[in-house]
């Protein structure tokens, strides 16, 4: 039996090896996926990530979620304590390298994301992902106040049987891949194929993580009221 690490190494070298068609075309499925939850983010505070290593392209859907009024975050991991936090990107942003030689925005603000799109190595099918290995997401998410609304982008050939999680792991609450969006909810999946089931998860969702604070004044449909 391979260990997570073997695994990692495997799906990383996998995606890599996608020649330029097949990357393009699941690109296309995930991003048509995507516009199940899109309407949903339109004008809110949303941490994403700069794709390195073949992973799946998130930069054309954070140019879409700019042009409608998204504030846009991209992580920066401290090289001394390697926390993570997230600076503003908007498209004219100066861009450096940092740890990882990962690009992120300079002479921006820092800011705290209300929903995070996360990278995929592997996942299960209890909503667990398997990352690089530096528990860097995990630790930041354990670290949000309140935590924001967790969206993973990957491959399907990254379906897992387990991940096994560890104690400080954290699920995520939908992932893309080229097959559709799942939706997980205390370790039980569910298939979201449609606009007004997305809709009706993320006024939930919306309730669920930001209850005490302005959100909670959202009694009509969130992905219309911006705030």
């Amino acid at each position: 039996m391979m260990e997570l690490g073997q695994i990692r190494k495997r799906l990383i070298e996998d995606r890599l090896a996608l020649d330029r068609q097949d990357a393009a075309r699941i690109s296309a499925a995930i991003i048509t996926h995507f516009q199940l939850i899109c309407e949903c983010m339109f004008g809110r505070s949303i941490g994403c990530y700069w794709p390195i290593k073949g992973e799946v392209n998130s930069v054309p859907l954070m140019m879409q979620l700019h042009k409608a009024g998204s504030t846009i975050s991209l992580p920066v991991v401290d090289d001394e304590s390697s926390a993570v936090g997230f600076k503003r990107w908007h498209p004219e942003a100066l861009m450096t390298k940092g740890a990882l030689q990962i690009p992120y925005p300079v002479d921006t603000d820092s800011v705290q994301p209300k929903i995070l799109i996360v990278p995929l190595v592997g996942f299960d099918n209890r909503g667990y992902r398997l990352g690089y290995g530096t528990d860097s997401y995990d630790t930041a998410l354990r670290g949000f106040d309140p935590p924001p609304i967790t969206i993973g982008l990957g491959y399907e050939a990254g379906l897992l049987g387990s991940v096994i999680p560890g104690a400080r792991s954290v699920p995520i609450e939908f992932i893309l891949t080229e097959q559709g969006v799942r939706h997980f909810r205390d370790g039980n999946l569910q298939w979201v194929t449609s606009g007004r089931q997305m809709e009706n998860i993320m006024k939930d969702l919306f309730f669920f993580h930001f209850r005490s604070r302005e959100e909670r004044a959202l009694a009509s449909p969130v992905c219309y009221a911006k705030h």
